[in-house]
Parts: C-alpha cells; sequence; structure tokens
C-alpha cells in the first residue's frame, strides 16, 4: 500500500477559481538629464522644453563678436502642424541630475521668464537642426555671462511640433558658433560646445480626468511608469496547483506619434524598486506588449507569478509597469487594470 499509495488519495481535484484585485498601484519616475535627447515643443496635450548651459567666452571672443549662431541636431521630428521654435535666455542654476522644476523657468502663462532671443521655423516633414542666429540684443546677453551663461528652447505660440535634440551625450552636442573680427579686419570662426543639457517633460496626465481608481502612466520621454501589486487571497488552498490568471490591464489614452511601435514591459520585482533604472527583476518573468492608439486593452498572463508568490512563497514586490525605451520619443500611455482578477487552480488534497 506504501507502492501503490492507497494509504491517501493524490488526485487532483476540479478547476476551481478565486477572485482577487490589487492592492496597491505606486507611481515611480526616473532623472531626465542624462539622456541621449533632450525634447522641445508641443504634440496634441504634451509639451516639452529644454535648457542648455555654455562656458563662458573668453575675453577675446566676448570684446569682438560680430555674430553668433546657436546650433543643435534634431534627431527626430514629431510634427502634427507648424514647426517653428524659440531660443529664450534663461537662468544658469540647474543641473542634469534632478528633474527640472518648471516654476524656475517658466511663468504662470508658461512662457519663458527670459527674453525670446531667436526664433526658427521650418516647413519640411522632418527637421534636421535648429540653427538660432543671435540679434545683438542676444549677442549682448552672451557678453554679459559671469560664468557658464544657458539658453531654452521650446515652441513658439504658433509651433505645434516636437523635436528630439542631441544633448551632450550624444555624439552631436549642441553648440554656438561665434563670428569674431580680429584686428586686422580679417573674420575669424570659433565653435564652442554645450557642457550641459536638461529638459522638462509635460504630459498632461491628470488622474482627476479618469473613473477608475487605479490608473498608472507609462511614459518614454518623461520615463515615467508604476509598479502594480496583486492581493493574494488568504483563502487560496496552499496546496493549489495554479492553472492560470491574467491581468486585463485597459487601455485609457494613448499618445504614439512615433513610425516605431511603442512597447510597455510588464516584470516580477524581486526586490524593492527605488529607481526604475536599478529595477531587479525575474529574467523569465516578462512581457513586453506593442500599445498603439487603436487598441483598447492588453492582457497579461500572469499565471508564473502567482505561482511564484503562493507556491514557492516569494515575496510580492509586485508588478514593474514602464517604457521598453527610455528618452527616445513622445510616447506614453494611461493605462487602468480591471478592478478584479481571476485566479483558476487545480484543488489538490492535502497530505495527512
Amino acid at each position: 500500500k506504501i507502492v501503490t499509495g492507497d494509504f491517501f488519495d493524490r488526485k487532483p481535484g476540479d478547476l476551481k477559481s478565486i477572485s482577487t484585485g490589487f492592492s496597491s498601484l505606486t507611481a515611480y519616475e526616473e532623472n531626465i538629464g542624462e539622456g541621449t535627447y533632450v525634447f522641445a515643443g508641443v504634440y496634441e496635450n504634451v509639451s516639452a522644453f529644454s535648457v542648455f548651459k555654455f562656458p563662458q567666452p573668453s575675453r577675446d571672443i566676448s570684446d569682438s563678436l560680430e555674430s553668433a549662431t546657436v546650433k543643435f541636431d534634431v534627431s527626430e521630428t514629431w510634427k502634427n502642424g507648424s514647426a517653428e521654435f524659440g531660443l529664450f535666455e534663461t537662468v544658469s542654476d540647474w543641473s542634469d541630475s534632478v528633474r527640472l522644476d518648471k516654476d524656475v523657468f517658466l511663468s504662470d502663462l508658461g512662457s519663458p521668464s527670459g527674453s525670446l532671443v531667436s526664433v526658427f521655423s521650418d516647413t519640411s516633414s522632418s527637421l534636421g537642426s535648429l540653427d538660432f542666429k543671435l540679434s545683438p540684443d542676444a549677442i549682448d546677453y552672451i557678453r554679459s555671462w559671469d560664468g557658464p551663461g544657458s539658453f531654452l528652447v521650446k515652441n513658439t505660440d504658433e509651433g505645434e511640433s516636437i523635436v528630439g535634440i542631441s544633448s551632450v551625450y550624444s555624439n552631436y552636442k549642441p553648440s554656438i558658433e561665434y563670428v569674431v573680427r580680429k584686428a586686422a579686419g580679417t573674420v575669424d570662426t570659433t565653435t564652442t560646445n554645450c557642457i550641459l543639457t536638461n529638459y522638462y517633460f509635460e504630459t498632461g496626465f491628470d488622474p482627476d480626468n479618469y473613473s477608475s481608481e487605479m490608473i498608472g502612466l507609462v511614459s518614454d520621454a518623461d520615463q515615467r511608469g508604476f509598479v502594480l501589486k496583486v492581493a493574494m487571497p488568504d483563502s487560496l488552498p496552499p496546496t493549489a496547483a495554479i492553472n492560470k490568471c491574467i491581468i486585463k490591464m485597459n487601455i485609457l489614452d494613448v499618445l504614439a506619434p512615433s513610425f516605431d511601435a511603442f512597447y510597455v514591459g510588464f516584470y516580477q520585482l524581486t526586490d524593492s524598486l527605488t529607481a526604475l533604472s536599478d529595477a531587479q527583476y525575474e529574467s523569465i518573468n516578462v512581457t513586453e506588449l506593442a500599445v498603439s492608439d487603436d487598441m483598447s486593452s492588453l492582457e497579461i498572463d500572469i499565471t508564473t507569478h502567482i505561482h511564484s508568490w503562493h507556491k514557492n512563497k516569494a515575496i510580492n514586490y509586485g508588478i514593474l509597469v514602464k517604457p521598453l525605451q527610455n528618452n527616445s520619443s513622445p510616447n506614453q500611455v494611461v493605462l487602468a487594470p480591471d478592478d478584479s482578477l481571476t485566479i483558476i487552480y487545480t484543488s489538490m488534497p492535502e497530505v495527512e
């Protein structure tokens, strides 16, 4: 009987199900200064401005400066109408290691606190560069720098497009081209590269605009994501074999003007999350799904997650939801899980 197993019945029972929900949805964001690109402009309900810090020119350049052009390489353009951008004077008390405080740079009306010094517009479908020729007043602004000085780039009131501008962490650094008149009457051109870049991205996301209680934003340019925590039911039998569990994630809003697909990743965390870039997760429990503006929902199979938390007694740190790429486009999506999810399991008799 020991061999045949007649001492106990280990036949699996019927399929059963149990409903549960989510205990929390926690938003996370990454510092965004050290990306390859910075963003400027407006597209539908999102907007952005970039700031650029340049070294103070030498006394020889400043005294003999005849003209100057601030040049930016554009990596990609997302047009929703006209492409017109302004170059503004701005403060230099900022860094690339923290998120920018927009109130430091913009007034209550959303206009830069510094003077507009140059405008660039282009009717091309895709821009290759932004070249701002400086006025005499702007040249005087450069002469006034007592140390590094800064410029801000954003759309004008006529602009309806966003551009990705190469940052100091790219191979095409922003620069100022100085034209200097020498004593002998000759003209010399000197180029100075930018030393620091950062940007502010306004997602336009307001959770009060949605009826769902649990809402999360996933944003590429703003480098935002969230952690969704499943409430494991106490009534789930300890010997239950998990068969299936799927989260339905409703798409409430999506902005995906890029030609490339916008992918969102779902990851089973194996430790507490302090920053998106330092997330630790199970490499086998990863789901990566494409999002487009004609979709209404996503389905994520978390059967192995439930098994891990239930049978293997792994700590439930939650499911990280984040963009696969950061700092590459204005793509973003607003997601909300269904209020409940169903765990389907097989009842297994306990051994006594």
